[in-house]
């Protein structure tokens, strides 16, 4: 996945805490030029474009705003390489030109990735021939306000090198 110029991915994200929370990112990375993605939770949708020199936002159907001091965004790369460089396999199966990877991630890189986790998250990772990532599935739990929280987390990737230039938006 580090030498794939660009990529689209869609990944959604359940809470469940007695009552099911879910959000869904859905977006595109093109190298060297930037990252385009619309993030929904619940019936708010948030939609950014982050360029090198340039970062805007806005809510949908606001208009766009530009960031002077860009707070943390979502870098599904970053989190990517990190579950994929801290993954501790326990099986692996092949279907054709499809491979599929089990494991867990340590605590502490799940935290790093971006996961909340209060113990090991189970890991699948399928790839194609080309070592490409097609779908990375993650179930952890974790504690809010004193109750346990089931996290799962399922990315889709595709359209490898096949994304469009990244443009401003405004």
């Amino acid at each position: 996945m580090r030498t794939v110029r660009s990529y689209s991915f869609d990944v959604h994200e359940q809470l469940a805490a007695g009552r099911a929370q879910s959000s869904r990112l859905v977006g595109a990375v093109v190298r060297g030029e930037g990252l385009t993605y619309r993030l929904t939770v619940g019936r708010r949708t948030t939609q950014v474009v982050r360029l090198r020199a340039a970062t805007y936002v806005r809510v949908v159907p606001g208009r766009w705003s530009r960031l002077r001091h860009p707070r943390r965004l979502a870098d599904p790369t970053a989190s990517l390489l990190q579950i994929l460089g801290a993954l501790v396999p326990t099986g692996m199966g092949h279907a054709q030109d499809i491979t599929a990877v089990h494991g867990f991630l340590p605590i502490a890189a799940a935290a790093r990735a971006g996961l909340p986790a209060t113990r090991p998250a189970d890991v699948t990772v399928t790839m194609d021939g080309r070592r490409r990532v097609l779908a990375l599935d993650v179930t952890t739990k974790t504690q809010a306000a004193g109750r346990d929280v089931t996290v799962t987390l399922r990315a889709t990737y595709d359209a490898f090198g096949r994304v469009a230039r990244i443009r401003k938006p405004v």
